[in-house]
C-alpha cells in the first residue's frame, strides 16, 4: 500500500480497486489553489471501508472503498472558502465532508 513518488505510482491495490483519489468535482478547486501558490494536502485519518452513500455503493460503476482523510487546504486568497463550500452544497458527497481551511 506505498505509493511511489518517482514513478508516480499510485495507491491502488486494495481488492483490485482504486482508492486515494480527490472526488471528481473538487479536483478542480484544489487544482486552482495550487496554481495560485496555495497547498492542499490529505491525512489519512482511518483503515479504508467499502464505499457507502452518498458515494456509489462498492459494486456500482465508480463505486469501491472510501479512504478517511482529512483535507488540508492552505490558500493565499479568502474566495476559495467560498468556493470550496460552494461545490460541496452541490455535490451528493459533500453531505458527508466538513470544510476546516487555515
Amino acid at each position: 500500500m506505498l505509493t511511489d513518488e518517482k514513478r508516480q505510482l499510485q495507491l491502488c491495490d486494495v481488492a483490485d480497486l482504486p482508492i486515494g483519489y480527490v472526488p471528481r468535482s473538487l479536483a478542480p478547486n484544489f487544482r486552482e489553489i495550487m496554481d495560485k501558490g496555495g497547498k492542499v494536502s490529505a491525512i489519512v485519518t482511518g483503515d479504508p471501508v467499502p464505499s457507502y452513500p452518498p458515494w456509489p455503493l462498492q459494486n456500482e460503476p465508480g463505486g469501491g472503498l472510501v479512504l478517511p482523510c482529512d483535507y488540508v487546504i492552505s490558500t493565499p486568497c479568502k474566495d476559495d472558502h467560498k468556493i470550496i463550500t460552494d461545490t460541496l452544497n452541490h455535490i451528493p458527497e459533500g453531505s458527508a465532508m466538513e470544510l476546516l481551511m487555515c
